[in-house]
C-alpha cells in the first residue's frame, strides 16, 4: 500500500482535505485545491510564482485519484467558515501533507473572469517569538521587570 493510500484510508472522515498537483501536460505549473462546502475549490499556480487563478471547482471524488504532488489534510486558521472566508476573498491555512507542510494565506487581488489570488507562505511557528517582542523597545517583559 502507498503512503498517500494509507493516510487517506487513516484519516477521519470530517477532516478537510487538500490535493496540490503538478499539470502533466505542460508542466509548467501546479494545481492547488482545497475541500470547501463539498466541492475542491481549485487555483492554477504557475511554477516559481505568489500569483493563483481560480480555476473550474471538481467533485471531491477527485481528491481520490492518484496525484503527481502532495494530498493531505488542512486546518482553517480563523473562526470563520471556509465558505465565507472564499466570498470575502481572504483564506488562511495550514497544510498537513508529506512535502507541504505550514500556514498559508490565499487573498483576491482580482475580480471577475480572470478571478486572481495571491499565494502567501507564512512564517512557522520559529518566529513566533520574535512576534512577542515588544515593537517600540524590542526588548522583553522579562527584561522589563
Amino acid at each position: 500500500m502507498r503512503l498517500i493510500d494509507h493516510r487517506r484510508k487513516r484519516r477521519p472522515s470530517g477532516d478537510p482535505r487538500f490535493v496540490a498537483e503538478r499539470h502533466r501536460p505542460a508542466s509548467d505549473h501546479y494545481y492547488l485545491r482545497l475541500d470547501i462546502d463539498g466541492v475542491l475549490v481549485s487555483w492554477a499556480i504557475p511554477d516559481h510564482s505568489r500569483i493563483a487563478r481560480r480555476t473550474e471547482d471538481l467533485p471531491l471524488e477527485a481528491a481520490e485519484r492518484d496525484v503527481d504532488g502532495d494530498a493531505g489534510t488542512y486546518v482553517n486558521a480563523t473562526p470563520y467558515d471556509m465558505g465565507e472566508c472564499l466570498e470575502r476573498g481572504h483564506l488562511s491555512f495550514f497544510l498537513c501533507g508529506e512535502w507541504l507542510r505550514g500556514w498559508y494565506t490565499l487573498t483576491r487581488i482580482r475580480d471577475g473572469d480572470h478571478e486572481t489570488w495571491l499565494l502567501i507562505r507564512r512564517k512557522d511557528d520559529e518566529d513566533a517569538d520574535t512576534l512577542r517582542q515588544p515593537a517600540l523597545t524590542g526588548r522583553s517583559l522579562d527584561d522589563l521587570s
